[in-house]
């Protein structure tokens, strides 16, 4: 199993611990699950500027930073957000940043048949 986990924030506060907390459990439950880490704004440090390449079918200007999640998300069997709450009840910018990012992997836009295949659930024994 694999698993890839968002972190929207680079405080190491609350939500990281509850994420970790999380992550360590379904690490022991599954047995061989892998997980892949990535910590925004760090691992994703420029804004999409909406130039629309990729929605073309296009490299991304900012791919040496994209394609890496892009092949996480597609190898993966569990995406994991996580990311604190703000006053205004909006996330923070790195994590808006990767949506951007990510929106020509949108159903309207250009949907991959590897988004949509099925994926087997964790079992415990």
């Amino acid at each position: 199993m694999n698993v890839v986990v968002f972190h929207g924030s680079p405080r190491r506060g609350n939500t990281y611990l509850a994420t970790k907390i999380f992550t360590d459990e379904l690490l022991k439950l599954s047995g061989n699950a892998q997980l892949a880490e990535f910590h925004l704004p760090k691992d994703l440090p420029v804004f999409c500027t909406g130039c629309t390449l990729c929605m073309s079918g296009k490299q991304c200007p900012n791919s040496q930073y994209v394609a890496p999640i892009v092949d996480a998300i597609m190898s993966a069997d569990a995406l994991i957000f996580s990311t604190p709450h703000y006053g205004a009840c909006d996330m923070p910018g790195g994590m808006k940043n990767l949506l951007d990012h990510l929106d020509f992997l949108v159903m309207n836009v250009s949907p991959r048949a590897e988004i949509f295949s099925e994926k087997s659930p964790v079992r415990s024994s």
